[in-house]
């Protein structure tokens, strides 16, 4: 009996403070009162309002005495929760020395009297508690100014009293699931109805439904488990949920949970503290933010393989700090970075980091490849070599110094004075280093005829 009395009471609030005369209209009082407290459910409440009636015996109202208290049965529980809800801080009940309270059971005014202590202890751990009819409700003041944090919540009670979680997390723009505790139904429930706030999101009946307008095309209801699913969410999306659920044969079943949404990830950026590096001799550090960013995970790449530590490559500041203490030519990316929070992730823009190297693997190639060369014919040189920027080519002749430049040199009617060894040396401007092909990369062009006429190396 104390169970049902406990959820009947649910539905009512205790007025206090309000004005007693012999002639009064005590329902249309109330409605009033309660219009000044929730101006926006103003057409709501003149239906929600049941029965109102004054604790007590009747008595004329005597000047001085204390008016009796008037107990409110409201038909939308939407309606009482928005009318509590807001009296809390109403400045009109306030202004005229009027209350509202919860109209509590005795075994629930015994058992918050019993856990009172607990109260205060919570209270003075920086806790937020206070009792209800549902009992005392213990959480940490978890609201963080919009301009000072990332996480937005609602301050009132979370409890799902066993049917919904205390609380769910999503990000902005994301989709969440209210699962309620219960198993699937083959019976359909009689009646489910989601609300937020005083605004009724759908309700559910075995022959219509009605979905506020604007839950259009948002929710999904999933009759069997009484869940709601909620799509495409804003800031404004959070606060507390309820549901009421009625199912056949069995007595109501109600629960609330509070949703918490958080700003995803976002503006993924990272900085390079210097791109122009050389081989050996130069460090880098990347350094990678976001937008939104609470509990991240960061995580490197390089092209599309994730960066590995090494004794030269470190990760610092919680993994948003790449150094690479000695770089590589392979080391020049691109660099992404991801950033990950439990609700949401995005990668940044490509990265690049630009390392002079080289001039190695210097190659030296003839045109046409004989093993011997006619008198008079016509010898193409070319040389290349692995280096960034490109490198410069100089031509020795028999080790000496040519006045020949570039990757290519062109021997015309070549002459027995011209048979000899063949060499290219790479130079890099970043770098500053010089490579000569190897003795086993020259040329050495013999001739097969002796000369017809005196000629010159090339100059």
């Amino acid at each position: 009996m104390d169970e049902i009395e406990t959820y009947t009471r649910r539905w009512n609030l205790r007025l206090t403070g309000g004005p007693q005369t012999d002639q009064e209209d005590v329902r249309a009082k109330v409605i009033q009162i309660c219009q000044e407290v929730v101006p926006d459910t103003k057409n709501k409440l003149v239906d929600s309002v049941e029965t109102v009636h004054r604790l007590g015996r009747r008595r004329a109202a005597a000047e001085g005495s204390a008016p009796r208290h008037i107990i409110v049965q409201f038909v939308s529980r939407v309606c009482r929760d928005a009318v509590w809800r807001e009296a809390k801080t109403s400045l009109y009940l306030r202004q005229h020395g009027l209350c509202f309270k919860e109209d509590i059971s005795k075994g629930d005014r015994e058992r918050q009297e019993k856990l009172w202590p607990q109260i205060q202890r919570a209270r003075e751990a920086g806790k937020r508690a206070e009792p209800s009819s549902r009992g005392p409700s213990l959480h940490r003041r978890n609201r963080r100014d919009r301009a000072h944090g990332r996480t937005y919540r609602n301050e009132g009670l979370a409890s799902g009293d066993g049917v919904l979680p205390d609380s769910v997390d999503a990000a902005e723009g994301g989709t969440v699931t209210f699962t309620t505790s219960l198993a699937p139904t083959q019976t359909p429930f009689i009646t489910i109805t989601w609300y937020f706030g005083s605004t009724t999101i759908i309700t559910s009946n075995t022959d219509s439904n009605f979905t506020a307008p604007e839950y259009e095309g948002r929710i999904t209801l999933f009759i069997s488990t009484g869940s709601l699913q909620l799509r495409n969410l804003s800031l404004n999306d959070a606060g507390e949920y309820g549901v009421i659920l009625k199912p056949a044969g069995s007595k109501v079943q109600s629960g609330t949970s509070t949703l918490n949404i958080h700003e995803p990830v976002s503006n993924v950026r990272v900085t390079v503290s210097s791109s122009d590096l050389v081989e050996f001799n130069s460090s880098v550090t990347l350094s990678c933010s976001a937008d939104g960013i609470n509990l991240t995970t960061f995580l490197w790449f390089n092209g599309t393989s994730e960066v590995t530590l090494s004794d030269r490559v470190h990760l610092t500041d919680g993994g948003a700090t790449l150094t690479i203490a000695t770089v590589w030519r392979y080391d020049q990316g691109p660099f992404t970075c991801k950033v990950s929070d439990p609700f949401s992730s995005s990668t940044s823009a490509p990265a690049e980091v630009s390392i002079s190297y080289g001039p190695d693997d210097v190659i030296l190639r003839s045109s046409p490849l004989l093993d011997y060369y006619e008198e008079g014919s016509d010898l193409s040189l070319s040389c290349s070599a692995d280096s960034r920027p490109a490198a410069h080519f100089k031509w020795l002749f028999n080790s000496k110094l040519l006045s020949f430049t570039g990757a290519q040199i062109q021997v015309k009617n070549m002459q027995t004075n011209q048979s000899g060894d063949y060499s290219c040396q790479a130079f890099n401007s970043k770098t500053l280093k010089y490579t000569t092909s190897q003795p086993g990369e020259s040329q050495k062009f013999l001739l097969c005829h002796p000369p017809m006429s005196r000629s010159r190396a090339p100059q």
